[in-house]
């Protein structure tokens, strides 16, 4: 994802600001299409990854506890060490 890729403000300049990505996943977590759902989960996760759940947590705040389920879920999968953490080491590694 771009934000994989790119990273976030402020810690990247040339990275994507926060809140304007997360207000668009939350946005897509209720859009009809299960793909761009999931592609919000995915997001979201991209962001924990960088910045960590309490930069993230308000906007999580409101879910209800099946929404937050899948957060939860992809949070231990980029925790893991086989998930997105571990290809943002290795992005880091390449710079």
């Amino acid at each position: 994802s771009s934000v994989t890729e790119a990273g976030i403000q402020p810690e990247s300049k040339e990275g994507l600001p926060l809140e304007p990505t997360m207000d668009v996943a939350m946005e897509w977590l209720s859009n009809a299409n299960a793909d761009v759902r999931q592609g919000a989960v995915k997001l979201v996760g991209s962001c924990y990854a960088h910045v960590g759940l309490g930069r993230i947590e308000r906007y999580l705040a409101k879910l209800r506890p099946s929404q937050r389920e899948l957060f939860v879920a992809e949070f231990e999968e980029v925790d893991s060490g086989d998930g997105l953490r571990a290809g943002l080491h290795a992005i880091e590694e390449e710079r």
